[in-house]
């Protein structure tokens, strides 16, 4: 069982240096826009707090490299779910936080995924999940728009951002 520093590690580490995509003015990372990235899974875990099987506060954890379409490595992705509470005869349903970094900066996010089993973290081909982006840091501290995830065989996704920058 992971636990709170597992979960912050996973969540906080830090990425490569950036090439290949539209790079922020001073060239080490993206520019707010639209921007894709491949995200390869580097580790994935069911982590189960409570009762045996899925239950209220257990958590999907994830982190990924990310690649831009010429295979260069930008940055990394990390994905932090909290299984809620079930309704009867509700699927079961995460509350996901997720970390993109870059060179000059952060990209957070949120949203809500409903998994088929929520112990199974093998991930195939599915359906296209639109994330809430919520701000950040650095060069993304006041970004909204969407992250759009669409998984990939091999348990990759391709991953397009749609970010405003504010000021």
């Amino acid at each position: 069982m992971l636990g709170k520093c597992a979960v912050s590690a996973i969540v906080g580490i830090t990425a490569m240096m950036s090439g290949g995509v539209a790079l922020a003015q001073d060239g080490t990372g993206p520019e707010c826009g639209v921007f894709v990235h491949v995200a390869e899974v580097d580790a994935r875990h069911f982590v189960d707090h409570g009762d045996d099987g899925p239950s209220p506060g257990d958590q999907r954890l994830s982190s990924h490299t990310l690649y831009d379409s010429e295979g260069n490595e930008v940055g990394t992705y990390h994905v932090a779910a909290t299984l809620l509470p079930q309704a009867p005869g509700d699927d079961h349903v995460f509350h996901a936080t997720i970390v993109s970094t870059y060179p000059n900066g952060t990209i957070t996010g949120i949203a809500l995924a409903s998994p088929p089993n929520p112990e199974d973290t093998s991930r195939g081909p599915h359906r296209e999940t639109v994330r809430s982006v919520t701000g950040g840091s650095g060069d993304f501290a006041h970004a909204t728009g969407t992250m759009t995830s669409i998984m990939l065989d091999g348990g990759r996704q391709e991953i397009t951002y749609d970010l405003i920058c504010h000021d």
